[in-house]
């Protein structure tokens, strides 16, 4: 559907979405949509404005009674929780502004290949859930425990990897750091990871995964295709347009800043 609304001069345009009204279509094949400049106007950004980044087909199936998280790897006690399982936990709200790590790469000069956002890959909300703590706390974290991988629900097309992200441990047993059921006080949206989403406050949008299914404990930073190569930075200054190898990378953590 989204296909021939895609393929204009400007290389996007802002159609009516399914509840997600105005928005522009920056992606078609992973659906990708960037919020208008006319909607920066709150502080809060209302859900059907909030931008949607997918790297993978969204689930076709969600079954809020059928899903599960699993929590293993490093770990003493292996957890399978259902949604009433979270939703009976001890709720935190964090409120905070996600960014894609890409934000603003239309401007880029020399150009960068990749989803081509303006300024509207970015929105604030309120997050409401677990802490993430609190489930590592009921697992048994074990001491060999280094990062915390996060696995959700994308349909994987052909021979793409799979998009799968870790951070460390510190980070994930911040108090700010929540398992997220909720969105603006109402259960998280389709396009926003319903049933639950990792939620990491002050990094990049790509950490927090959507449509959660699995955690697991690692004794080492996860290395997939998502972390590395993807989303690193030089460690050492490079020109315009350069290359630099991965192991002259460090991984981008932190939002975006304009």
């Amino acid at each position: 559907m989204f296909h021939s609304l895609f393929l204009s001069a400007a290389g996007a345009v802002s159609v009516n979405v399914p509840n997600e009204p105005g928005m522009i279509v920056r992606s078609a094949r992973f659906l990708d949509l960037e919020m208008p400049r006319g909607y920066f106007g709150s502080w809060l950004t209302p859900v059907p404005h909030f931008f949607v980044r997918n790297h993978m087909h969204e689930p076709s199936t969600l079954d809020a009674d059928a899903w599960r998280l699993s929590i293993g790897g490093e770990v003493d006690n292996p957890l399978s929780l259902s949604l009433a399982d979270l939703v009976r936990m001890a709720p935190h709200t964090v409120t905070n502004t996600l960014e894609c790590a890409g934000n603003g790469r239309a401007f880029q000069n020399p150009h960068v290949p990749g989803v081509q956002w303006q300024r509207g890959a970015v929105g604030t909300a309120h997050f409401h859930g677990p802490r993430l703590h609190d489930l590592l706390r009921r697992a048994g974290v074990k001491a060999t425990s280094k990062h915390v991988m996060f696995r959700g629900l994308d349909e994987i097309p052909g021979k793409v990897p799979a998009f799968i992200r870790s951070i460390p441990i510190e980070k994930a047993i911040d108090a700010d750091t929540l398992v997220a059921t909720h969105m603006n006080n109402r259960p998280l949206a389709r396009h926003h990871g319903f049933p639950a989403r990792a939620l990491v406050p002050g990094w990049i949008g790509a950490a927090s995964c959507k449509w959660l299914t699995e955690i697991k404990v690692l004794d080492r930073e996860f290395e997939g295709n998502f972390m590395k190569p993807g989303y690193r930075l030089p460690n050492h200054p490079i020109s315009p347009g350069g290359e630099v190898k991965v192991p002259a990378t460090i991984a981008r953590r932190r939002k975006c800043t304009w």
